[in-house]
């Protein structure tokens, strides 16, 4: 299979929400090799992100009068892992359901030039934050 098929699986995977076994299927490939893909093509994303840090860098260099920082749950099927208090990690009390807290930063125009990694759903939004927005230390200009 080229990349383009691959790509393709992977996009329809995010956009469409199919079942992997029914994209493996429309692909050619087998379910194992299905379920494989999705991963990969999130490992390639990711590997583009920008540096927060450096993104922030670069929108005070393009002058944008602002950037909003913002955070939601992402729902996914159950992940297994606890907390000490013995609470299911990745059940988001606030919303009564599983998934991970993502963090992202939107410029003034609406789109997100930053999205973080996802932490278990159980994390409020601040502390999600906190993990990847240290307090400033500089001053600014």
């Amino acid at each position: 299979m080229g990349t383009f098929r691959q790509a393709v699986l992977v996009l329809r995977w995010f956009r469409e929400r199919s079942c992997v076994h029914c994209l493996a299927r429309d692909a050619g490939v087998s379910q194992a090799t299905g379920y494989r893909y999705p991963h990969e093509g999130v490992d390639v994303l990711a590997a583009q992100a920008p540096d927060l840090h450096g993104l922030l860098d670069r929108c005070r260099g393009e002058e944008m009068s602002h950037v909003i920082l913002d955070g939601m749950l992402v729902e996914s099927d159950r992940v297994t892992g606890t907390r000490d208090n013995g609470n299911d990690l990745w059940f988001s009390q606030k919303h009564k359901s599983f998934g991970g807290n993502i963090q992202f930063l939107s410029a003034p125009d609406g789109t997100p030039p930053w999205v973080s990694d996802a932490e278990p759903g159980s994390t409020p939004d601040i502390t999600a934050a906190r993990l990847y927005v240290p307090p400033c230390t500089r001053q600014p200009p």
